[in-house]
């Protein structure tokens, strides 16, 4: 049992949360360097992974850049054989993620996580996914915020 204040266990917690941004972000920067990439390149490529195949227009404003801006990006990604452009029946804009070169460098944190989730009970899991979904809803509300202020 915490012998930590409600107000104290918060204020850790907010603490905590920059923690995990700001190492997040080191992290980021790590990992795209190890490859030659920029962090922000690396961002755009996660955003690909995550959401899979995106026309130009849906990743620019996913990275929050213009379409002249991603076409460097992508550009530079394809040069990596990070990703690449397909001919989609639907849409030739398309362009899809390789993920071989990539999967190396998060290969050591993917392993730490799973030893991490060996300290949790499936219950505690389901609490823990439950938050960090919350989390990201508020992280995402904030992002769109920001972008309407911006336009």
């Amino acid at each position: 049992m915490s012998t930590l204040s409600r107000k104290e266990i918060l204020q850790e917690s907010f603490l905590e949360g920059q923690r995990t941004g700001n190492l997040n972000i080191l992290l980021t920067n790590a990992m795209a360097q190890q490859v030659g990439m920029s962090a922000s390149d690396y961002e755009c490529y996660t955003l690909l992974k995550e959401r899979g195949a995106l026309t130009a227009g849906e990743l620019a404003r996913a990275c929050g850049i213009s379409t002249g801006g991603l076409t460097g990006l992508v550009d530079r990604l394809d040069k990596l054989n990070i990703v690449e452009r397909i001919a989609d029946p639907n849409d030739r804009r398309k362009v899809v993620v390789i993920e071989a070169k990539i999967a190396k460098l998060s290969g050591p944190m993917r392993q730490g996580f799973i030893a991490l989730t060996k300290l949790y009970t499936d219950k505690e899991l389901a609490l823990l996914l439950a938050h960090s979904k919350r989390v990201n809803d508020v992280m995402q509300d904030c992002l769109q915020q920001l972008a309407q202020k911006n336009s």
